[in-house]
């Protein structure tokens, strides 16, 4: 549950600054103090003024970033393609058919590959009590009841992303990442 708690202010946060043009301001549709919204050219727009945030509950937003839900791999690729790997094309493909399931109690991985050819990589970890930690940027981190972050996170080097399409990114152990829909 503490995971979610935080979800709602940061998803309207992120939905106010993906809304912002952040360029220059329309001179021609500005309004100084003493006009009122009745003087405004006919053709301009007005932008609503609710001040407060929508409220959501855990899991009821799909673009909300990981939450309750599956959430499929849906490609794979390497952190650092000009390095060192220890991940080759099998463990890449085997990849594709894993699943992050996420829920208030916990966020675990999901996949026959995790006992085979993934058992090296740390996919069968799992965490109780996600609370998540965000840094800038859609990037954020799950700290787990134990104090430790899931998976190669920490509160300075985040390990998943949310993009734009709505997909996370996750950088995962030993060099691959994870791009994850929710289903």
């Amino acid at each position: 549950m503490k995971m979610f708690k935080h979800i709602a202010p940061l998803a309207s946060l992120a939905l106010v600054a993906a809304c912002s043009n952040g360029g220059d301001v329309d001179e021609q549709a500005e309004m100084t103090p003493d006009q009122t919204a009745s003087s405004a050219p006919a053709d301009t727009a007005t932008e609503p003024t609710e001040t407060t945030a929508p409220t959501t509950t855990p899991g009821s937003d799909a673009a909300a970033p990981l939450a309750s839900g599956t959430w499929q791999v849906v490609d794979t690729r390497l952190t650092r393609p000009g390095g060192v790997q220890a991940i080759g094309d099998a463990e890449l493909e085997a990849a594709r058919s894993l699943q992050l399931v996420v829920s208030d109690d916990d966020v675990r991985w999901r996949g026959n590959a995790i006992g085979t050819t993934l058992k090296a990589y740390s996919f069968g970890d799992n965490c109780s009590s996600p609370e998540r930690v965000t840094e800038s940027e859609g990037r954020f981190a799950l700290r787990c009841s134990d104090g430790q972050f899931f998976g190669p996170s920490s509160a300075d080097e985040p390990s998943f992303a949310t993009q734009p399409d709505g997909t996370v990114t996750v950088n995962w152990y030993d060099g691959i990442t994870l791009i994850l829909r929710q289903r």
